[in-house]
């Protein structure tokens, strides 16, 4: 609630912390006389225009009063707002009308309509942000109830689980790309090869014809499928998605992690076809039937086997 000047402080997600789950910026003058409500219930006059300026620190919201017929979205990195004049009193349920997650069940609060003199009185026991910053406390003293369940579950990560098996969007989407532009540099081998083919015909006497289709195929499978679209969906996806809307995270960090070690064991699949009897598929970088399988065909037994085990595998990992 907005202090004696009756201007609310900047708040951006940047500066949420368990102390400061409003997300204040410490460093604007106009927030430190805000009122900070600690607990579950708001209490508001009657017959006074009241500006609800609403936002979100993790995903989608939807503040709902039903008695008073207010319902408005509540985004991460914006701020929503709408106009109410409270005519009732009484004490009211504050819900969330978007199916938010795990703990959508809880993501509820109260809103008691009170006369002005009985506000006055409510307010004046109530704390302001620099009066909060004074007072030595636990984190979890001022950390919603929904994440008291985090906190204490909480524990120092090691570096396999911050940097390797993490569940972190921005870790994954340096996974992504690393991986995407390590087969990526395979694909360009490739297209040196072909080129020089190209160039010297005849000087290169390992680049046979059925060799030649199979850089050709797995040039164009890499090119498309294994570098760029990992790379935009996988990589750019998972690093800016989630500073374009203000969210902490990706919805299901778990699934975002294993959907990366899908994709890597597609690659590594992709890859151990160009050592097997009769090397990769030669079908084509579209792998066109029923040339794919033709006994002529370079890579038709086990190349082009693990070919489609390793987009069946790619196609697992980008759906999850």
């Amino acid at each position: 609630l907005p202090g004696a000047d009756g201007q609310l402080g900047r708040a951006d997600n940047r500066f949420v912390t368990f102390d400061n789950p409003l997300g204040i910026d410490p460093d604007d003058p106009a927030g430190q006389d805000d009122y900070m409500i600690v607990g579950g219930e708001l209490v508001l006059p009657t017959d006074r225009p009241i500006h609800f300026a609403l936002r979100s620190v993790d995903v989608l919201h939807n503040f709902y009063v039903p008695e008073i017929r207010a319902k408005m979205d509540m985004i991460p990195g914006s701020v929503t707002y709408f106009w109410a004049t409270l005519t009732e009193p009484g004490t009211y349920q504050i819900l969330c009308a978007e199916l938010c997650g795990t703990g959508h069940s809880y993501m509820r609060g109260g809103l008691r309509i009170v006369g002005q003199d009985e506000y006055d009185e409510w307010l004046a026991g109530q704390m302001t942000r620099r009066q909060m910053a004074n007072i030595p406390h636990d984190a979890s003293a001022s950390a919603p109830p929904a994440e008291l369940g985090e906190m204490e579950l909480y524990h120092p990560r090691s570096w396999w689980t911050k940097y390797v098996f993490s569940q972190d969007a921005k870790v994954i989407a340096v996974q992504y790309a690393v991986t995407a532009f390590g087969i990526g540099f395979v694909a360009l081998v490739l297209s040196w090869l072909i080129r020089l083919q190209l160039g010297f015909p005849g000087t290169f006497t390992f680049i046979t014809p059925e060799v030649y289709y199979q850089f050709i195929t797995m040039h164009g499978m890499i090119m498309v499928v294994y570098l760029l679209t990992a790379l935009f969906l996988g990589g750019f996806g998972n690093y800016l998605i989630p500073l374009m809307v203000g969210a902490r995270d990706m919805v299901f960090p778990y699934a975002n992690m294993l959907s990366y070690w899908i994709y890597l064991l597609a690659v590594l699949v992709l890859v151990v076809s160009f050592f097997v009897p009769g090397g990769p598929t030669g079908a084509g970088w579209t792998l066109y039937p029923p040339q794919a399988i033709m006994s002529n065909t370079p890579g038709q037994q086990g190349g082009i086997v693990l070919m489609l085990i390793s987009l069946a595998l790619f196609i697992i990992g980008f759906t999850m």
